[in-house]
């Protein structure tokens, strides 16, 4: 939470209009979940890097990423099949002298079917490592992970 504070009032000194609010989430409980939903009823938008497992987590799905598997977290995904909302994915690479942003829709809601939840976490999670590892074959030295990735 000090991490979010800090960026939040480095943001509001750059862009005093501008109406970005970080919020770190160390455990996804209830009240977090509806806030996070409160969010998206309100026409916002929730960012979540869905590359990064938290610390602490093990629900994790591996997938094939750049030749080999590896784990991506399940909770972005679940999150997003409970808020019932739609999910894009987002890369932001530096091209010459700017900056281009790829955004494209992954799912219009994610659903995860009884008798087959694992079976469509899995599908979905897939796509996205795919849609990233496109990103990183683009530009191979801007996907930046400070975290040991493959298991190995």
């Amino acid at each position: 939470t000090q991490h979010a504070r800090m960026i939040n009032r480095a943001m509001q000194r750059v862009d005093a209009d501008a109406h970005v609010e970080l919020i770190e989430v160390t455990t996804m409980d209830p009240g977090v979940a509806i806030r996070l939903g409160a969010k998206i009823a309100a026409g916002e938008f929730i960012v979540i890097a869905a590359d990064r497992v938290a610390i602490s987590s093990t629900r994790t799905i591996a997938v094939d990423f750049l030749g080999s598997p590896a784990p991506f977290p399940q909770g972005p995904f679940i999150l997003a099949s409970l808020l019932k909302c739609p999910v894009l994915t987002l890369l932001c690479l530096a091209e010459g002298r700017g900056f281009h942003v790829y955004i494209e829709k992954l799912a219009d809601r994610i659903v995860l079917r009884r008798g087959s939840r694992e079976v469509d976490l899995h599908d979905y999670v897939r796509t996205f490592a795919q849609r990233l590892e496109m990103g990183c074959r683009r530009a191979p030295l801007q996907w930046f992970n400070f975290f040991p990735f493959w298991h190995g």
